[in-house]
């Protein structure tokens, strides 16, 4: 499961983009309160659209903001692929702070030199920003009830690479308070 690592321990869900199927494991919780409740791997392309890429129309009322129709239906197909990846027995995280871990796989690259794929992925460092990829996703894990609500998020890594296997890798975590 790339590159968020097997060590960890949760619910393990692959999901394979090109035949639909679902490989479900629940491994026993060690007790590391780092480790995640939940961890997905989704086997796709990450979308490129972000939830900041909206429209505008002037009307006669003041400016009327509206989702454009690529975006719309990016946010689509991100809901049916988390959709099929978490676990039916998964229950929602009601209250709390939560850690949230998210890495998003892009291919490679054409123009990447075959030195910098020697290994499996490769940092990324262009658009679309991290800050802005994350609110879909976000906002998708609300919608699918994974937590009541994003404003629990207390904890938050993004990372994004060029890879041999793209995907996104999702790993949430309920944070235990002292």
């Amino acid at each position: 499961m790339p590159p968020m690592g097997s060590h960890l321990s949760g619910h393990f869900v692959h999901i394979c983009h090109s035949t639909g199927r679902r490989n479900l494991q629940i491994a026993a919780h060690k007790g590391n309160s780092l480790m995640p409740n939940l961890l997905l791997w989704v086997d796709c392309v990450p979308p490129k659209a972000t939830s900041q890429q909206k429209g505008a129309v002037r009307t006669s009322k003041g400016i009327r903001f509206y989702k454009k129709h690529h975006v719309a239906a990016v946010e689509q197909e991100l809901l049916g692929l988390l959709r099929s990846a978490i676990p039916k027995d998964w229950t929602m995280i009601e209250s709390g702070p939560i850690s949230l871990d998210v890495r998003f796989v892009w291919p490679w690259r054409n123009s990447e030199p075959q030195k910098n794929r020697i290994q499996p992925v490769r940092a990324m460092y262009v658009r679309p920003d991290c800050s802005n990829i994350i609110k879909m996703l976000e906002d998708a894990l609300t919608h699918l009830k994974v937590w009541r609500d994003d404003s629990q998020v207390a904890s938050l890594q993004v990372m994004k690479f060029w890879g041999d296997r793209p995907g996104i890798s999702i790993g949430v975590k309920q944070i235990e308070e002292c």
